[in-house]
């Protein structure tokens, strides 16, 4: 309902200040995000979700411009769990996918756009790896982020066992036992769900990652039915 446009205006004629019991917006305010916000989608989900490939599908589908997110970039440090352990990683993430997302550099043609990654994963993922006290600090610059960026207008949330996404990842990108990424993905998985479900952020579509076809046939149609 939230993001399906053909149902939320005729909603909207007739309870405007219905509460929507998820998203902490009345139908009416509901409405006006639809209405004003950018034609941004992204999509969120634990690593070998599927991520970049539903996104590109996406983007291919409906002409949307495809925003990925950056691999390794040179100024990087390396994917170890050394390097998942330093502040700095995060860091420099964050920066990036801030940059990739700021308003100055936002491309207005084509109308609509999809990234391969959430901004706010940045944190849940951050969560998972640093030290309470060095997440003070993160949380404050990526308080200070999450105010300069276009922000999604929908949320495309890709569900994906914990163990699953363990399996997809190789020996040197979590350097750790099985059990311990699996565990560590728990905890991602978990910041992950708190996020999504923060009120008056966006509306979410949750879908499993295994059933790729519906994934990508159920985020064209949220992407058509919001025009």
């Amino acid at each position: 309902m939230a993001f399906w446009r053909f149902v939320l205006e005729p909603a909207a004629e007739i309870a405007s200040e219905l509460l929507h019991p998820e998203l902490g917006w009345t139908v009416g305010q509901a409405l006006e995000h639809l209405n004003t916000a950018l034609a941004y989608v992204a999509v969120a989900g634990l690593p070998g979700a599927g991520k970049s490939k539903l996104a590109a599908a996406v983007a291919k589908r409906t002409g949307a411009r495809l925003i990925s997110d950056p691999v390794a970039p040179p100024d990087f440090c390396g994917n170890t769990v050394d390097d998942l352990r330093d502040r700095r990683f995060h860091l420099r993430y964050l920066a990036r996918r801030r940059e990739m997302l700021d308003p100055a550099n936002w491309q207005p043609e084509p109308s609509e756009s999809i990234s391969d990654f959430w901004f706010e994963q940045t944190s849940a993922h951050a969560h998972g790896w640093l030290s309470t006290d060095e997440m003070q600090e993160y949380d404050q610059r990526h308080e200070e982020a999450r105010g300069r960026i276009v922000p999604a207008k929908l949320l495309i949330f890709l569900e994906v066992e914990s163990a699953v996404s363990a399996g997809s990842m190789s020996p040197t990108m979590s350097g750790e036992t099985l059990a311990s990424t699996v565990s560590r993905l728990e905890t991602i998985r978990g910041q992950l769900d708190k996020l999504a479900a923060v009120p008056r952020r966006q509306p979410t579509l949750r879908l499993p990652a295994a059933d790729f076809d519906r994934a990508v046939e159920e985020t064209v149609a949220a992407v058509e039915t919001m025009r």
